[in-house]
């Protein structure tokens, strides 16, 4: 059963790298009181957002699509409240997730490597813990990012910035037609979470295995 383990864990942990960057992260559905479909189609992006996804959209130099990311990000980097202040004030769970995020990954790989080159299942199943900790957390803290805007408490027009009399009409009319309807992890969440599981079922078989036969 060690053996298996010490093939298939390591498998399991590096395959989050791919689902990560390539499987969906983000659902995200803003629907429009004029109709038609979800309004992110007009940055570039669908319903269902990967960070590929994202990184086509900006390196595609869509203006729209540029401007709408530079905004968000240079307002939780540097505090300016030019996006308003709720969206500053994510800033900390936004760090937060991402922290979160890379924990679980971080502690996955090193996972991978005490299984090749170790023969301590109980750091491995340790670290197997920390890993799927870390993801209930990161799903959690995207909960908390999320529910301001589902109640309308930060608006979608506060995120297009800019200043002026042009700008401050686009952020009117977003204001009026534009409401986001779903904000949640995708299908990143649940392969991540099974991986993880997996991985610790097999930690456990492979412990129990040793045990027995010591």
């Amino acid at each position: 059963m060690k053996s298996i383990y010490r093939v298939l864990a390591p498998i399991f942990s590096i395959l989050l790298i791919p689902v990560i960057i390539f499987l969906p992260m983000i659902r995200m559905v803003v629907s429009s009181s004029l109709g038609g479909s979800n309004i992110l189609s007009t940055y570039g992006l669908g319903e269902f957002i990967s960070i590929k996804d994202v990184i086509v959209a900006v390196t595609d130099e869509q203006s729209e699509t540029v401007q709408f990311f530079r905004n968000i990000i240079s307002s939780l980097l540097t505090g300016d409240n030019a996006l308003g202040e709720s969206i500053v004030a994510l800033k900390g769970k936004a760090i937060a997730f991402v922290v979160f995020l890379a924990l679980m990954l971080i502690s996955a790989l090193v996972l991978a490597g005490f299984a090749v080159f170790s023969k301590k299942l109980m750091v491995c199943n340790i670290l197997n813990v920390v890993s799927l900790v870390s993801c209930f957390a990161m799903k959690a803290v995207f909960g908390l990012i999320a529910e301001p805007f589902l109640s309308g408490k930060i608006s979608l027009g506060s995120l297009t910035g800019g200043s002026g009399d042009s700008a401050n009409i686009l952020s009117g009319l977003m204001n009026m037609v534009a409401k986001v309807d779903t904000l949640q992890l995708s299908y990143f969440y649940q392969v991540c979470i099974l991986l993880l599981v997996g991985t610790l079922i097999l930690g456990f078989a492979a412990a129990m295995d040793h045990t027995k036969k010591a």
